[in-house]
């Protein structure tokens, strides 16, 4: 199983970007399997930097097959917005998710970066803007959120699957 953390992933001026769309949206839905949690997400958007981002994550399948030494494509990507109070507990992926790469949009609460547990050793990825992880251990290496998004603090954050 791998795990790699990213930083500067995207081009600055498609954070932006996401940035400005992410605030201003108004198509925000809860996401599936976790309708209880406070997690929206924007799944598709057709002429907007969600589009551009679907087609980057698209054209990254047959890196990542050759990375992995696996045959997969991309499933779907989800623009995530997780409100105050937001966390999940430790849990592994469904079978939907072979590959998955999240990218964290904002920054500046310590501490909110995805944790991944194995053997006893903890791996949390940096919470920092432009920076995120990509793994195909998401179905067998148990990872989640176990700090609270706070009460003045916004987690934006890109979320890609392959399958």
């Amino acid at each position: 199983d791998n795990l790699y953390c990213l930083c500067n992933f995207f081009t600055t001026d498609l954070i932006k970007k996401l940035l400005s769309y992410a605030e201003s949206a108004q198509n925000w839905q809860k996401v599936e399997l976790q309708e209880n949690k406070n997690r929206l997400a924007v799944t598709w958007d057709p002429d907007t930097v969600v589009e551009e981002c679907h087609m980057i994550f698209n054209q990254l399948s047959d890196y990542l097959n050759h990375e992995f030494k696996k045959k997969c494509q991309l499933t779907g990507i989800q623009l995530w917005k997780d409100l105050p109070g937001y966390h999940i507990s430790s849990h592994v992926d469904n079978n939907r998710v072979v590959y998955s790469m999240q990218i964290y949009l904002s920054t500046g609460v310590d501490q909110l970066g995805t944790c991944f547990y194995d053997n006893n050793v903890t791996v949390e990825i940096p919470y920092q803007i432009n920076s995120g992880y990509v793994t195909d251990a998401g179905q067998t290496i148990s990872h989640g959120l176990p700090r609270q998004v706070s009460a003045d603090h916004v987690r934006y954050s890109i979320y890609a699957v392959w399958a």
